[in-house]
């Protein structure tokens, strides 16, 4: 079917109520209704045309974001960027190949439910549409060959390459080769793979998330607070929407670039958010090899061949000239054969990798009906239907007044007795709890059938845990989670202890788990009747206290008074320090480096940095304390060397080096890192395309501090809170680095000066409301030409 494709542009002032008419055999038709920043709201008559609407919006915003996905997910990098920095297009490529990534997306499109079919074949062809009208269209992509037509499949690739790790970790899967075998290998440098490992725990990826039950909230319903901390820059970026089939759907809120339908935000009956779960959704496999033949294995007394998988693909040369590249990839039954420091391929030992999410195919599926959702119940029951978050919770609360913690990340389903089996090894095996505790990795026995993954009736995602054994936790006043395990989303009730492909149970958890539980807890961030209103949980977020102040300040403000090696002026300048990371609070970098020094002087030193360790029956006091006064000083003399040889003053404000490069314009921005403890958290992160991005050159291997100062590239993106009201929703957020991926782009640093302001805007839901304060209207059709 070939379609002719109309965009028909209504500029408005608001209250105008200009229409326009399509002929009733139109295959695709939507409005797009811009309001204030660039928001598309997208009414349409079907799945199919909304798919139309946002494809089209979406790629006015992000052609160059969702292009460049479009040919990593098809293992395409090299064949049109050439081998990349430190060959790392080429390590994509031959692992997204040899994971089949788009085939086996591909091959589960045609199982999904027909109106999500329609959704995505619609949102390829409003893409192509844009694409067609504005050929060579894009920021920093102008013009590049790879910026192509989409087809549905290449979409829903998009989806599935984010929701498996294994991608993710195509550096260590490349590394993997059997030991004196002469076998070409590609020279995997070190940082692709700690990078690599980092992945295994999405470590770069975080959020803190609030549900409010009407115990705490003015009205009878309740308050979501929403808070990822993601990327501002490649293509872990969010992008918002408002999608409305009249008497069918109506959602408001983001997704990643590039991935139709809502992931975070509400409609008129709940909201949701997600934070990236510390359960273990990847096992690690070791396996017991023949000690003749290092491609032999064994499971159960029965010997096993690993599989050699030979992936073709095409470099592009310096000079353009496309080359065959070869390269092999070794899988067991559990996986692809890993190798990472620690963890490498020897005669008589190999590792693999399981991802459970390597066969979940019905995530988007889940988000389509967490969104149709219109009770606390039936968004539970969406949940317990598809069981396919791959390594999220969620967090609900909507006008019922109730909030719903769920772990519904989804991790392999291990027997009782293999779990059983398991807990032996981590009590026996110094190697089983350091992976476990330190490095994120739930270490198996790959010789031993326990280990094998379950099987159920009741579960989409196969062998995947049921949802009856995953964590989930419903009050009346307030569940949360800031990406520590399971068993603390409320300080006073503690979920029962599961499988550890879970998580740890009652081991110490971070200072911004602290952080937001003393927001939760403290009877001071309520105002006068003890209950949240919105503004109350949105000062909150923005109060930017640090925790390891509470922790460590009083003993290292008297440790420094009394030590003659300490300059008088680093001490002066940690008394004026007065414990948040705002713009104007002196003392903050001098402070945020102490702390970075002394807790890299107590790893190296390996001795516990606290006076008082961590004690799970007072989750919210321990730990605290320095238990080092030698370290803690030397590390005070080592910040204050650092920001001298910098020519930074001791009592610097925080602003005056944490800065946002939005395009070419510095914005100093408030906030803090995970390690100060610090709910908004701001962060410097890399990025995963070669769209633009800013970064410095870090001055020590134990500093974060950068010639360039912090210079912020993640952390707080979308932030949504909502109260539900016996009016309905009411609802403002922040979109930190806007919907556009164009630096020059006039909004592209509005909404990074609205966040450096602690200034949140509205958002418009209503539909009486959008009509009336919209600053644009777009008709866009494709009518069949059959």
């Amino acid at each position: 079917m070939r379609y002719l494709s109309l965009a028909i542009p209504l500029l408005l002032l608001a209250g105008c109520n200009n229409t326009t008419t399509t002929a009733e055999n139109d295959d695709y038709e939507a409005v797009i209704r811009y309001t204030e920043f660039g928001v598309p709201h997208i009414e349409a008559k079907d799945y199919g045309s909304l798919g139309f609407g946002e494809g089209y919006a979406a790629a006015k915003d992000q052609i160059c974001t969702i292009s460049y996905m479009r040919i990593a997910a098809r293992g395409e990098l090299a064949e049109y960027l050439g081998e990349g920095p430190r060959q790392r297009f080429v390590i994509n490529d031959a692992v997204v190949r040899g994971l089949d990534i788009h085939g086996r997306a591909s091959a589960a499109f045609t199982q999904l439910r027909p109106e999500i079919q329609a959704n995505m074949t619609g949102y390829a062809a409003g893409f192509n549409h844009y694409l067609q009208e504005n050929p060579g269209a894009g920021s920093w992509c102008q013009d590049a060959a790879w910026v192509q037509p989409v087809t549905a499949q290449d979409i829903y690739a998009r989806g599935y390459y984010i929701t498996t790790t294994l991608p993710y970790l195509a550096a260590a899967i490349a590394n993997a080769a059997p030991p004196n075998q002469d076998i070409a290998q590609i020279d995997i440098a070190d940082d692709l793979l700690a990078e690599a490992e980092a992945a295994v725990t999405r470590s770069d990826l975080g959020s803190n998330a609030w549900a409010l039950g009407n115990e705490l909230t003015e009205h009878d319903g309740g308050i979501l607070l929403g808070n990822p901390h993601y990327p501002w820059f490649g293509s872990n970026r969010f992008w918002e929407k408002h999608l409305t089939i009249p008497g069918e759907l109506d959602i408001y809120g983001v997704h990643l670039i590039g991935v139709p339908g809502v992931a975070i935000g509400f409609n008129q009956h709940l909201g949701w958010s997600h934070t990236v779960s510390d359960s273990y959704r990847l096992a690690l496999y070791q396996l017991q090899l023949d000690g003749i033949d290092p491609t032999l294995y064994r499971v159960g007394g029965e010997v096993q061949q690993l599989e050699a998988r030979k992936v073709s693909l095409r470099v592009k040369g310096e000079d353009g000239a496309l080359a065959n590249h070869e390269h092999t990839l070794w899988w067991s039954e559990y996986g692809p054969v890993v190798s990472m420091p620690g963890l490498t391929w020897t005669a008589t030992t190999a590792f693999a990798i399981n991802d459970v999410n390597y066969d979940n195919f019905a995530m988007l599926e889940q988000w389509w009906d967490m969104g149709r959702a219109d009770s606390i119940d039936s968004f539970i029951a969406a949940h317990e239907r598809w069981n396919a978050m791959p390594w999220v919770n969620t967090i609900a609360t909507g006008r019922e007044g109730k909030a719903v913690y769920l772990d519904n990340s989804t991790v392999g389903h291990l027997s009782a007795e293999a779990q059983a089996t398991w807990q032996k090894m981590y009590q026996q095996s110094p190697e089983v709890r350091q992976l476990y505790d330190e490095r994120g990795l739930l270490l198996l026995d790959g010789s031993n059938p326990v280990f094998r993954w379950q099987a159920s009736d009741d579960v989409v995602v196969p062998n995947s845990v049921p949802f009856d054994q995953r964590p989930q936790l419903l009050r009346d006043d307030y569940v949360f989670n800031a990406n520590d395990s399971y068993w603390l989303a409320h300080a006073s009730e503690r979920q029962s202890k599961l499988s550890p492909a879970y998580g740890p149970y009652e081991t110490a958890v971070s200072l911004r788990t602290q952080q937001n539980l003393e927001y939760l807890t403290n009877p001071a961030f309520r105002g006068a009747d003890q209950r949240f209103d919105l503004a109350e949980v949105q000062q909150a977020l923005f109060h930017n206290a640090t925790r390891a102040y509470q922790a460590f300040y009083t003993d290292l403000t008297n440790l420094c008074v009394d030590d003659a090696k300490v300059p008088d002026e680093a001490c002066a300048a940690l008394a004026q320090f007065t414990g948040t990371f705002d713009l104007r609070s002196p003392g903050a970098v001098l402070f945020r480096e102490w702390l970075s020094a002394y807790l890299a002087l107590s790893a190296e030193a390996k001795v516990e940095p606290y006076a008082v360790v961590f004690d799970s029956g007072a989750p919210l006091t321990t730990p605290t304390g320095i238990a080092d006064a030698e370290l803690a000083m030397q590390a005070l003399l080592d910040a204050a060397q650092l920001l001298g040889a910098q020519k930074i003053a001791l009592d610097a404000t925080l602003g005056e080096q944490q800065i946002a490069y939005s395009g070419e314009q510095p914005v100093a921005v408030h906030g803090g890192r995970h390690q100060d403890g610090v709910i908004n958290m701001v962060d410097m992160r890399g990025t995963d395309t070669i769209g633009p991005y800013f970064a410095g050159e870090r001055l020590t291997r134990w500093s974060s501090l950068t010639d360039k100062g912090y210079p912020i590239t993640g952390g707080s993106s979308f932030i949504l809170a909502v109260e539900f009201t016996p009016q309905g929703p009411r609802a403002e957020a922040l979109l930190n680095y806007g919907q556009s991926e164009n630096p020059q782009d006039p909004a592209y640093v509005e909404q990074t000066e609205l966040f450096a302001n602690k200034q949140w805007r509205n958002i418009i839901f209503e539909r009486a409301e959008i009509l009336a304060v919209m600053q644009s209207e777009l008709r866009v059709v494709a009518k069949s030409t059959k």
